[in-house]
């Protein structure tokens, strides 16, 4: 009877601990939501496609000079198969064939670097603004939750299910477009015409241009009767 007693009461107290314990008040914000109506978010948004618009352009004015430096190269090939030109001319040609091709090459190949470097530049960028707009949102949401005397912020699709009366989205939204200053945005660069190469996601294009076909052996001279 005495071990029965001692049980009961160890379980009236602690349920006595659990009552007087507070429950926590949370709150959910939808990102989503947030990220749509934050206007530094979007103001950040189009001067990254903005700068990817201006890296198709240029890459489309250095595709068309490659595409230059390979015609000039192709006709001095044929020039050089030409079969009425002396050995002089012939070597005055294959001349001309070799210095054309090499600055094809040397071009075709700052081409795909500045491509490279490009790509790593808008990437670089995207993520420095995602990381900008998190740490806008975590600081806003910090705020809001210390106003309210909120203990827990959860992203929306964090949970299973949350009541709507629980979302803070568009306090949060109020809070900083009127907290953090937004972006000038330049008027968007007109689309390149067509045939542009289309770089991937925050990212540059492949490497790409017209290929050149290998140097000809020069015929042998004709023996001598």
């Amino acid at each position: 009877m005495k071990k029965l007693l001692s049980i009961l009461c160890a379980l009236a107290l602690s349920c006595g601990v659990a009552q007087a314990q507070k429950a926590p008040k949370v709150a959910t914000v939808d990102i989503s939501v947030v990220a749509t109506k934050y206007q530094k978010a979007q103001a950040l948004e189009q001067l990254l496609k903005n700068d990817v618009e201006r890296f198709r352009k240029d890459a489309q004015n250095d595709e068309q000079q490659l595409r230059s430096l390979a015609d000039a190269a192709q006709k001095a090939r044929a020039d050089m198969q030409n079969s009425a030109l002396n050995e002089q001319g012939r070597k005055n040609a294959e001349k001309a064939f070799n210095e054309r091709a090499a600055a094809f090459d040397q071009r075709r190949q700052e081409f795909a670097n500045k491509q490279r470097a490009a790509e790593t530049t808008l990437q670089q960028r995207a993520r420095n603004n995602q990381e900008q707009i998190i740490t806008d949102i975590r600081g806003v949401c910090e705020k809001v939750a210390k106003e309210r005397a909120i203990d827990l912020v959860l992203p929306s699709g964090a949970a299973l299910f949350a009541d709507r009366s629980l979302d803070i989205s568009e306090e949060v939204v109020k809070r900083l477009n009127a907290e953090n200053p937004t972006p000038v945005v330049p008027a968007t660069p007109a689309a390149p015409a067509g045939g542009a190469v289309t770089p991937a996601t925050g990212g540059a294009p492949a490497a790409s241009g017209p290929e050149l076909a290998p140097l000809p052996t020069a015929p042998a001279p004709a023996a001598s009767r």
